[in-house]
C-alpha cells in the first residue's frame, strides 16, 4: 500500500509475521470486503424497493385489498383470538400515534 516492507522485517525470529505485515494484509483484506458489499448492495438494490414494487401495488390495489379482506373473513372463523390480537395491536399502535402527535403540537407551542 503506501510502504513496501523489506523481506528481512517480514518474519520475525520465531517465525511470526511481524505486525506490519498482520497489518498491511488486513487493510487489504478490509478493501476486498468493503468492494464486495458495495457491489453485493448494487445488486440487491434491482430487486428491493424500486418502481415495480409501487407500480404493482397502483395497478392491483382493489385484488390485494379483496385478498386481504378475505383473509380477515377466513381467520374470524377459524382463529377468532387472533383477530383480536391483531385489532388490539392497531389500536395500540393508533394510540401511540396520537400521543407523539399532541406531544409534537405542544412542543412546537
Amino acid at each position: 500500500m503506501e510502504n513496501r516492507v523489506e523481506m528481512s522485517s517480514v518474519i520475525t525470529k520465531n517465525g511470526v509475521p511481524s505486525p506490519e505485515i498482520l497489518i498491511l494484509k488486513l487493510e487489504t483484506d478490509n478493501d476486498n470486503l468493503k468492494k464486495r458489499v458495495l457491489e453485493l448492495e448494487n445488486r440487491l438494490s434491482g430487486y428491493t424497493n424500486n418502481d415495480r414494487h409501487k407500480k404493482y401495488y397502483e395497478q392491483n390495489k382493489v385484488q390485494i385489498k379483496e385478498k386481504a379482506n378475505n383473509y380477515l373473513k377466513t381467520l374470524a372463523q377459524t382463529n377468532p383470538e387472533k383477530l383480536k390480537e391483531y385489532r388490539h395491536r392497531a389500536y395500540l399502535k393508533q394510540k401511540e400515534k396520537h400521543i407523539e402527535a399532541s406531544r409534537n403540537c405542544e412542543a412546537s407551542r
